[in-house]
């Protein structure tokens, strides 16, 4: 239950992609995991899903995944790549067809992990991401 409240940070400036450590609310300074400090400001927060991949790796705001799924037509398993978003009107985690920008939200959905896969996510991966 306590993975739906981790967070990573993505510093834009460095591209540091790193888990959060804690955030001091007083100095709004923001540390890492290796111990880095960044002002709140510079960096943006990223929010865990709470849900794992067919890996068991935790899914986050702006992952990458392959989605597998039965092919109606053929009866072979295919899949399509999505992205992870969360969608503030909502307060929902989702996904996002990086082909047709279809959305489907976690909680409309059956979630069955070993039909999902991070291959990677848009801070590292810009350009698959951006597809």
């Amino acid at each position: 239950m306590q993975d739906k409240f981790k967070m990573r940070i993505y510093d834009p400036e460095t591209h540091d992609y790193s888990d959060l450590e804690y955030i001091n609310q007083r100095t709004n300074i923001v540390a890492n995991t290796l111990g880095t400090h960044y002002h709140i400001s510079r960096i943006q927060l990223i929010q865990c899903s709470g849900l794992r991949d067919k890996n068991d790796k935790l899914i986050y705001e702006g992952d990458l995944l392959k989605c597998y799924f039965m092919d109606d037509d053929t009866g072979k398993t295919n899949y399509d790549l999505m992205k992870v978003i969360f969608d503030n009107k909502s307060a929902a985690f989702g996904l996002i067809g990086l082909k047709t920008s279809n959305i489907e939200y976690f909680s409309d959905i059956e979630f069955i992990a070993e039909e999902y896969e991070i291959i990677g996510n848009i801070y590292e991966k810009r350009k698959l991401g951006n597809e």
